[in-house]
C-alpha cells in the first residue's frame, strides 16, 4: 500500500559541516548554483491561547487572541510570521496531531519544527464577565522565557477586540528598537459581538462534525445579520460550504462556497485568507488552471506572500494523490513555481522543491542525490534548529550505503531537540531503514545494536510522554522484532488503555495474533478498530487500512468472497486508495482466470499509479495476464504458448512454464525456439539428460543457433562428456569468435 508523506525538512547548514568531505562534486556544484541570502528577519510564530476555566464554550478565545497577536506582529517589518494555517500543514505532513497547537510544553519543539526562533504562547481566565490575558515569549533554542515579553492585561469580556489591541501593543514593545504603534481604536458593542460570533464559529468548524458544522453556520449567520458586509465572516461561510462539499462530493456546496467568497472578495480583496478559501474551492472543484490563474494575481496583490504559494502546492499535492495516488513530480513542481513567478530560494519553498526531488529518486533504482541534498542544505540555512534534516539525510546516506554517517544524522537529529515527542518517532522510523540495511548486508551484530538503540530511544520517550499512544505501538513492534512476542502484546494492551480510538494499535495487534496463526483473533482485533473510527471522525483516513488488513486476513482463510467486498469497498468509497485496491483486486480475480477483467484493472492501475507501470514484477504479471486472455483466443498458438512459458520461467513457475513449452512442441515438434527454451529449462533445474536431446533438435533444426551451441556444450559438460562438449564449443566459435562464455568453458578444457 502506497503512502506518501511530505516531510519537512528545515534545519541547519553548519549542522552538516563535519560532512562536507562526503559531498559529491555535483553537490558542490548544484550548492554553489542555490546559494543566496536569506532574510535576517526574526521568524515567529504564535500558539492558541490556553482555556484556564476549561470551558468549551469559551475555546474561542484562544483561537481569536492567537490570530489577533500574529495579525499585529506581522505588521512589524522585522518579523516573520509563521501563519497558523503553515504550522497546521506542517504537522498533517508530518502526520503529527494537531492537538501539539494546543500544548504549550511542546512549544520549542514545535519552533524548531516550523522554523521559528521564538514563539509566543499564553492563556486567558475568564471569570464572570471579566477577562484576564496573559502573554509571553519564549526562545526556541533554549526554551527559555523572555522576561521583558511577560505581560498580562485585564478588562471585560464585551471589549475583546480592545484588549486584543491592548495586548499587541504591549508585546510590540517588548520588541529592542521597534517604534510601531497601531492608532488606538475603540470597537463598538456590535463589532466585539461579530468577532465573538466569528471564532465561536471558527473553532466549531475546525472540530468538522457534522453537529458542529451545523452550530457553527448558525453563528456564522447571526454574525452576518449583525455585519452584512463583514468579509471574514463570508469566508467563514464559505470555509463552511467547503467544507461540507468536499465532504460529501456536493457540487451545490462547493458553488455556494463560490459565492461567498466572491462576496468576500468584493468587499475586502486585502483579506489572504479568502484568497486561500477561493484557490481550495477551484481545486475542490477540479479546476486547476483556474486556480493556477488566481494566484497568480493574488500574488500580484501580496507579492512574495510564501504561504499563497506553499498552500497551493500542497493543495495540488493532495489533489494529485486523490487521482493518481503520487505527488506531483518535481519537473512539473519547477515549472509551476515557475509561471507563478515564486521565489524558489525562500526556505521554505526551497525545501518544498527538495523534498519532491528526494521523494522521486527513493522510486529511481541509481538515484542521484546531488540536486535534493542541495536543496535541503540550503533550506537549512535560513532555519538552522531543526532537527528534521539529519533525519533525512540518514535516508539519503542509507541509500548510499553509507550507514554509519546515517546513523551519526540520526544521532544527530536526536541530540538536536532531546526533549521533542515527535523527533523520535521519525528516528525510529530511520533505525528501521537502518536495521533493513544491516539486514540485507547480513550483519547480525550491527542489527542487534540497531535494535537496541531503537528499543532505548522509545522507552526513553514514553517515559516522558506515557499518554501518546503512538510510543507504546512502536515499543510494540520492536519488541516483536526482537522475538518477544508477549511484551510486544502488553505494549499494545497499554496503548488501548492510553488511546483506544487509535487505530494503528489494531493493525500492528493484528500482524502479530497472524504471525501467531490467531487469525480470527487478529480479525476480531481489526473489527475493534473499526468500531471505534465508528464512533470518531478523527480516524476516517485509517478505514482502508484496517479494511485492507481484514481482506487479506479473510483471503488467507479461504474466505475470498468476504475480502473481495472489502476490496472492492475500497475502491468505490477512497479514491485515494484506489491502485491498492486495485492491487488486491487482482490478485483475488488471478485465481479466478477471469483474464479480461484482469486486463481492465492492470489498465487502470498503470494509469492512475506510474510507479506500477514502471515496476518489474507488475510489467511481468500483466504479459502473463495479456498472454492468458490471448491463448483463450487462440489457444493453438504456438508462439503465444512460448512467449507464456518464458514468463513464466521468469516468475519461477517452472512446471507451469515446462507445461506450456511441451504443449507448443506437440503442435510444432520441430520449432527450434521451443525446443530451445524447453531444454536450457531442464538444463538450468538439474537435468542436463533431459536438455541434450532438445537442445540437439534445436541445433539441427536451426543451424549456428548461438545459444543452442552453448546450452549444449555446458550440457555435454555436466554430462562429463568432455569431448562432445569441447567440440560443440569449437563449433560455435566458428560462428562468433568472440563469444566469451564459450572461450572461458573452452579454456577450461585444456
Amino acid at each position: 500500500m502506497q503512502v506518501i508523506h511530505r516531510l519537512i525538512v528545515l534545519s541547519a547548514f553548519q549542522l552538516l559541516l563535519p560532512f562536507q568531505p562526503f559531498l559529491s562534486e555535483p553537490v558542490k556544484a548544484v550548492l554553489l548554483q542555490t546559494q543566496e541570502n536569506f532574510s535576517e528577519a526574526l521568524s515567529i510564530a504564535v500558539l492558541p491561547f490556553e482555556n484556564l476555566t476549561r470551558l468549551s464554550e469559551d475555546e474561542w478565545m484562544g483561537l481569536s487572541l492567537a490570530e489577533s497577536l500574529a495579525g499585529s506582529l506581522a505588521r512589524l517589518p522585522t518579523l516573520q510570521v509563521i501563519e497558523r494555517s503553515q504550522i497546521k500543514r506542517i504537522l498533517q505532513e508530518q502526520s503529527f496531531s494537531q492537538s501539539a497547537l494546543a500544548d504549550s510544553s511542546q512549544a520549542p519543539s514545535l519552533g524548531k519544527l516550523v522554523g521559528a526562533r521564538r514563539m509566543v504562547l499564553g492563556n486567558f481566565q475568564k471569570v464572570g464577565e471579566r477577562l484576564r490575558i496573559q502573554a509571553r515569549m519564549i526562545a526556541v533554542e533554549t526554551g527559555q522565557i523572555l522576561p521583558e515579553s511577560v505581560i498580562q492585561v485585564e478588562g471585560q469580556v464585551r471589549d475583546i477586540l480592545d484588549l486584543q489591541d491592548h495586548l499587541a501593543q504591549k508585546l510590540l514593545k517588548s520588541f529592542q528598537g521597534s517604534t510601531f504603534s497601531a492608532p488606538a481604536v475603540s470597537h463598538s458593542a456590535s463589532a466585539n459581538e461579530v468577532h465573538s460570533l466569528y471564532y465561536r464559529g471558527q473553532y466549531l468548524l475546525e472540530k468538522n462534525t457534522s453537529a458542529d458544522r451545523q452550530a457553527a453556520e448558525k453563528l456564522f449567520q447571526e454574525a452576518l445579520r449583525l455585519a452584512p458586509q463583514d468579509a471574514l465572516v463570508q469566508t467563514g461561510l464559505a470555509e463552511l460550504s467547503l467544507a461540507r462539499g468536499v465532504r460529501s462530493k456536493n457540487s451545490q456546496e462547493l458553488e455556494k462556497a463560490m459565492h461567498w467568497i466572491n462576496v468576500a472578495l468584493q468587499n475586502n480583496p486585502q483579506l489572504v485568507k479568502a484568497w486561500l478559501v477561493k484557490v481550495n474551492i477551484l481545486i475542490a472543484q477540479k479546476l486547476d488552471t483556474q486556480a493556477e490563474a488566481l494566484l497568480k494575481e493574488a500574488l500580484e496583490v501580496f507579492p512574495g506572500n510564501t504561504e499563497l504559494v506553499l498552500s497551493y502546492i500542497n493543495l495540488r499535492d493532495q489533489a494529485s494523490i486523490e487521482i493518481s495516488n503520487r505527488m506531483i513530480s518535481s519537473a512539473e513542481l519547477k515549472s509551476l513555481l515557475q509561471r507563478l513567478g515564486a521565489e524558489q530560494n525562500a526556505p521554505e519553498i526551497a525545501f518544498s522543491l527538495g523534498m519532491h526531488v528526494l521523494y522521486e529518486l527513493f522510486e529511481q533504482d541509481q538515484p542521484d542525490f546531488a540536486e535534493a541534498f542541495a536543496l535541503l542544505k540550503q533550506a537549512g540555512q535560513a532555519l538552522p534548529d531543526n532537527p528534521v534534516i539529519p533525519l533525512q539525510l540518514a535516508q539519503i546516506y542509507v541509500r548510499q550505503n553509507q550507514p554509519e554517517l546515517a546513523r551519526q544524522q540520526i544521532e544527530l537529529g536526536l541530540s538536536i531537540d532531546p526533549d521533542s515527542p515527535w523527533i523520535p518517532i521519525m528516528a525510529h522510523s530511520n533505525f528501521k531503514n537502518l536495521y533493513s540495511y544491516y539486514r540485507r548486508m547480513k550483519q547480525p551484530e550491527r542489527m542487534a545494536e540497531i535494535q537496541k538503540r531503537s528499543l532505548e530511544v522509545i522507552q526513553k520517550t514514553i517515559q516522558k510522554y506515557p499518554d501518546k499512544a503512538l510510543n507504546h505501538v512502536l515499543l510494540a513492534q520492536d519488541l516483536e522484532q526482537m522475538g518477544q512476542t508477549e511484551q510486544a502484546l502488553a505494549a499494545l494492551d497499554q496503548a488501548e488503555r492510553v488511546s483506544p480510538e487509535y487505530p494503528t494499535i489494531y493493525t500492528q495487534r493484528a500482524k502479530i495474533l497472524e504471525k501467531q496463526k490467531k487469525t480470527k483473533e487478529a480479525i476480531q482485533a481489526l473489527d475493534r478498530g473499526l468500531a471505534w473510527i465508528d464512533r470518531s471522525e478523527d480516524y476516517q483516513s485509517m478505514r482502508p487500512y484496517l479494511m485492507f488488513e481484514k481482506g487479506n486476513l479473510k483471503m488467507s482463510m479461504g474466505q475470498a468472497d468476504e475480502a473481495l467486498l472489502l476490496f472492492q469497498a475500497i475502491y468505490d468509497r477512497y479514491p485515494a486508495e484506489r491502485s491498492s485496491a486495485l492491487i488486491a483486486l487482482i490478485g483475488y480475480y488471478t485465481s479466478s482466470k477471469e483474464y479480461s477483467r484482469l486486463l481492465n484493472y492492470y489498465q487502470e492501475l498503470f494509469q492512475i499509479d506510474p510507479f506500477s507501470r514502471k515496476n518489474a514484477y507488475f510489467q511481468q504479471e500483466y504479459k502473463q495476464v495479456w498472454l492468458r486472455n490471448e491463448l483463450l483466443k487462440t489457444p493453438h498458438s504456438v508462439a503465444l504458448l512460448n512467449d507464456l512459458g518464458q514468463v513464466l520461467l521468469q516468475a519461477y513457475e517452472i512446471e507451469e512454464a515446462q507445461k506450456h513449452f511441451k504443449t507448443a512442441l506437440e503442435l510444432e515438434p520441430n520449432n527450434p525456439v521451443v525446443l530451445y527454451n524447453l531444454g536450457s529449462l531442464f538444463l538450468t533445474n538439474g537435468e542436463p539428460g533431459k536438455a541434450m536431446p532438445l537442445l540437439e533438435k534445436a541445433l539441427k533444426n536451426k543451424p549456428a543457433y548461438v545459444n543452442a551451441a552453448y546450452n549444449l556444450g555446458l550440457s555435454y559438460l555436466a554430462l562429463h562428456q568432455e569431448a562432445q562438449a569441447r567440440e560443440i564449443f569449437q563449433q560455435l566459435l566458428s560462428w562468433q569468435p568472440d563469444h566469451a562464455q564459450a572461450l572461458a568453458a573452452l579454456k577450461n578444457l585444456h
